[in-house]
């Protein structure tokens, strides 16, 4: 920020400026630094005040919410907000508040719960994690387990029917090393499919 020019400045800078509206004759370039100061020392000032009386009507216009909704917030989070129905808003005030709240609350704030992942990002991974099973699935990599227990299940019957024209052929005996085999088979399908492991339920796995 420029600052207030001093008095002398001031002076000089007004003199030349009603030296210029009247055509009093060229400016020097000592009174054409001066008129450049007192403008931008002038420009300063108007924004300050500015900045420091926005009236509450255009705030809550930017906003997008009631009158009552950032009342509610201020009181809440302490946000800097005048409560009387003529008061200004004092932006610089507002503008220190928000980015020391930011400052205290980022990690609060952050919309991440993983490791600093933001959600977004967990999700798109999380997607293309699915479509990339699909497409297993689609390639024959990966089948579906109530179709493996189906195919399993046939194919146990068929076996236990030829148990019975082994015991019919060659007696109880070659039928019982058939059974016992297949009641082997039949718990490690049990063990592996079991819905405790880490399969998981339903049709989301192998």
């Amino acid at each position: 920020m420029a600052g207030r020019p001093s008095d002398e400045q001031i002076t000089l800078a007004q003199g030349a400026l009603r030296k210029r509206a009247t055509g009093g004759g060229a400016l020097t370039q000592r009174e054409e630094r001066a008129i450049g100061r007192y403008r931008r020392w002038q420009e300063e000032e108007a924004r300050s005040r500015n900045y420091n009386s926005i009236p509450k009507a255009d705030w809550v216009a930017w906003s997008g919410l009631s009158p009552g909704t950032i009342h509610g917030q201020a009181r809440e989070l302490g946000f800097p907000w005048p409560f009387e129905r003529t008061a200004t808003i004092e932006l610089p005030r507002v503008v220190a508040w928000l980015h020391g709240f930011l400052k205290a609350n980022l990690r609060k704030l952050r919309p991440d719960g993983d490791g600093g992942m933001p959600a977004i990002e967990r999700k798109r991974l999380a997607d293309a994690k699915r479509s990339e099973f699909q497409l297993d699935q689609d390639m024959g990599l990966w089948l579906r387990r109530d179709l493996v227990h189906v195919g399993l299940a046939r194919y146990q019957m068929l076996l236990r029917t030829a148990g019975e024209a082994l015991e019919r052929q060659f007696g109880p005996e070659a039928r019982k090393i058939l059974d016992d085999a297949l009641d082997d088979r039949q718990r490690e399908t049990d063990r592996l499919f079991d819905d405790g492991d880490d399969f998981g339920d339903g049709d989301d796995g192998p």
